[in-house]
């Protein structure tokens, strides 16, 4: 039982109730991956990218559009018309660049005298001839007259170029794309299989990448590509000419009309790869890897089946659900061994089955991770074991890690929450006394004004910057931190102190909230600021100003309430912030968009805020704003998303909204209803072991704007 004193919400419903509803199973009258636009987020500031993946896979292989810049982050951006090749791995709507590992372009000739090389082999495309759905993607190269086919397994890449007509082709592998490189190797096994791998330098600063590639033609291992004259011009006149090596090297097929190959990845060594390429692409057509594809995300997608809505809205919604099962990725190989977070090689028993990578906690602790703990159980508790491990190996809890590296980005230590959340859905199956042991070290670092905030109670700005954010998320993660310890408190001896050692540190926030004001806002020492200005983005707060922190404290909305003098008081301010002018001040922050007053859609701490008023009784205004950030912040259209994906988060939230409720507090066992977007919703959570969740029933018996009352099991709940 989560202590009331730490989670103090009302509203809402208990999981107990509702997973016992009962449904029906519907006939969909068009493939649920058809329905999939992954060109959602690749144009505007979206950061997606549209190509071949499977549900969490390993592979994402996908067109490499532009080099660098913000927008770049995925590799890809709708406005682009030059293709620069297909690489394997991608970042699915980040703030920051990074992968883009093993990149291969298929061509029939080169473009002389360009300083670069990639600029030599690219080539022009158009969105005319450019075609994606769940698990396949297709392009026609304009300048080498090659139709390039992608799909992929978990852990192999699957390529088909078929040109015009027969012609030499030449197949570049370019190990410099993107990151810096640090070390690599590239070399034949036989005429048919290439092998290598790519140490790389960026976010992740040691990322290890090893593949091994299989064509249905033999080639002719070339590298005399390695070299390139630059010439620059001087003020004088003259010209300098210097010759410079880089990694790109080709495998020549001669002359033919079409060419498969199978790129397996893995992130331990080269027999991974090699083994990963023969378990999951044995010798097969084109044609049924994409059947099979296209076959798994049906299966995926259709834990959650719709009735009604429009064509654009189904799209939307399949789409949300399509990117929300895309990260974290699978980093363990078919022979259970992974990288950890020490970069040493480790190996899984049978028993643990899978290790994962790509945790944007900051982003996904809020949405997606409660509703992957709903639908997808089993694939949680790898998710849970695999933080531990990481706990274990490298020292600390994953905060943004990536590729076995902890990033440093980001603040907050919200692998909590989600195993906390995890516990709240019913999924155990790790070792619960670990967690603890883990979240305590997280809580108790040294780092990221922990010292302080343990010292006075909040975070000073003149200790550290980020500190009103700071003093907010610390303060949630530890009621999580203290509903976890209550969970283990009979069992686990340290668990009783930590309860309430944790569940007093969960009330920080309140001491940076000044009646006057009526505003989380900073102090210097122990003293307001003299000039506090809401709107202005600074650095006392992460990626966001006053008003988008000021409502979060979703582990103590009640006592917020209060605070604020009552719920008239707390109304009257979130509308406010809801109906301001959209104008903020202070430094460029490119992360605050999609503005509904001074709320900001398109970046995460403003997520819940529209879910806040049946916490004071007008249910009627959650259901507006919700349907009009449905409406006006989501599309079937590259520019169809408000902000930076970011790993499955801003779609998370449009698949709980769809269904009528939102995870205001994760971690609590409550959520927030709101208005079903379609007739009925079927979600069928995928099967595991020691958790059985029966399917659900959402369905509206009218299309009235406004929730009148729910009903589970045929009977009626309060809303309060």
């Amino acid at each position: 039982m989560i202590p009331r004193s730490v989670f103090q919400n009302h509203i809402l419903f208990f999981f107990g109730c509702i997973f016992f509803a009962s449904c029906q199973e519907q006939e969909s009258t068009k493939a649920l991956f058809e329905n999939v636009n992954p060109f959602i987020g690749t144009g505007g500031h979206g950061h997606t990218y549209p190509g071949a993946t499977l549900p969490f896979g390993m592979v994402q292989l996908s067109p490499d559009t532009r080099l660098d810049g913000w927008d770049g982050c995925g590799g890809y951006h709708y406005s682009d018309s030059v293709i620069y090749g297909f690489s394997h791995t991608h970042l699915q709507g980040t703030g920051v660049s990074d992968y883009g590992d093993i990149l291969m372009m298929p061509c029939t000739q080169f473009k002389p005298g360009a300083n670069k090389w990639s600029d030599r082999y690219s080539s022009r495309f158009s969105h005319e001839n450019e075609i994606a759905h769940a698990g396949f993607y297709s392009v026609y190269l304009d300048d080498h007259q090659i139709q390039v086919d992608l799909t992929a397994t978990e852990r192999v890449g699957i390529h088909r170029y078929q040109l015009d007509e027969p012609d030499t082709l030449t197949v570049i592998f370019d190990l410099q794309h993107r990151d810096k490189l640090i070390h690599y190797s590239i070399y034949p096994l036989d005429d048919s299989t290439l092998v290598g791998h790519r140490v790389s330098d960026n976010w992740a600063r040691e990322q290890h990448v090893y593949f091994a590639a299989r064509f249905d033609h033999a080639f002719e291992w070339r590298d005399q590509l390695s070299e390139i004259t630059i010439t620059d011009s001087l003020e004088d006149g003259t010209t300098l000419q210097t010759l410079e090596y880089v990694p790109v090297f080709a495998c020549d097929f001669g002359v033919v009309d079409e060419l498969n190959a199978h790129v397996g990845l893995s992130f331990v060594d080269i027999d991974g790869a090699l083994n990963n390429l023969k378990k999951e692409a044995p010798a097969r057509l084109f044609e049924d890897f994409k059947a099979d594809a296209e076959s798994t995300w049906e299966e995926q997608l259709g834990c959650i089946e719709i009735e009604g809505g429009s064509e654009d809205e189904r799209t939307t919604f399949y789409s949300a659900l399509y990117h929300s099962m895309t990260t974290p990725n699978i980093a363990s190989d078919v022979d259970l061994r992974y990288r950890g977070t020490d970069l040493k090689i480790h190996q899984l028993t049978d028993e643990e089955e899978a290790h994962y990578t790509i945790f944007s906690l900051w982003d996904t602790f809020r949405s997606l991770h409660p509703l992957l703990n709903w639908i997808e159980p089993k694939r949680s508790k790898d998710f849970v074991r695999t933080m531990l491990r990481m706990y274990q190996e490298g020292g600390q809890l994953p905060v943004w890690e990536l590729a076995g590296n902890y990033t440093g980005c980001m603040i907050g230590y919200h692998s909590v929450p989600v195993i906390q959340d995890a516990i709240t859905w019913g999924i155990e199956g790790f070792d619960q006394p670990l967690a603890l042991e883990a979240m305590l070290q997280a809580a108790d670092s040294s780092h990221l004004g922990l010292p302080s905030f343990q010292k006075f109670g909040f975070i000073p700005l003149d200790k550290e910057h980020e500190s009103v954010s700071k003093t907010l998320e610390y303060a949630f993660d530890d009621a999580c931190i203290a509903a976890f310890a209550s969970h283990l408190e009979d069992s686990y001896a340290p668990a009783k102190a930590a309860k309430s050692r944790f569940t007093n540190r969960s009330l920080f926030y309140r001491n940076l909230y000044n009646e006057k004001s009526g505003f989380i806002q900073p102090k210097r020492g122990g003293a307001w600021l003299e000039a506090f200005e809401p709107r202005e983005v600074n650095f006392n707060y992460t990626e966001a100003n006053g008003w988008q922190y000021n409502f979060f404290t979703p582990h103590d909305v009640n006592g917020h309430i209060d605070l604020m003098g009552g719920d008239q008081a707390y109304l009257q301010k979130l509308e406010e912030m809801f109906t301001s002018d959209s104008e903020t001040t202070g430094r460029q922050q490119p992360d605050i968009t999609g503005m509904i007053g001074q709320y900001a859609h398109g970046n995460e701490p403003s997520h819940h805020m529209a879910f806040l008023y049946p916490y004071v009784g007008n249910t009627s205004r959650t259901a507006e704003l919700v349907r009009s950030i449905q409406k006006d912040l989501y599309a079937n259209q590259p520019d169809g998303l408000s902000g930076n994906e970011d790993c499955g988060q801003m779609s998370a939230w449009y698949v709980w909204s769809a269904l009528g409720l939102y995870p205001v507090c994760p971690g609590s066992d409550q959520i927030v209803s709101g208005i079903p977007m379609f007739d009925a919703i079927h979600i069928h959570p995928r099967k595991d072991t020691g958790v059985d969740r029966a399917s659900l029933l959402i369905s509206r018996t009218n299309n009235q704007p406004y929730v009148s009352g729910w009903s589970v099991n045929g009977q009626l709940r309060s809303e309060s």
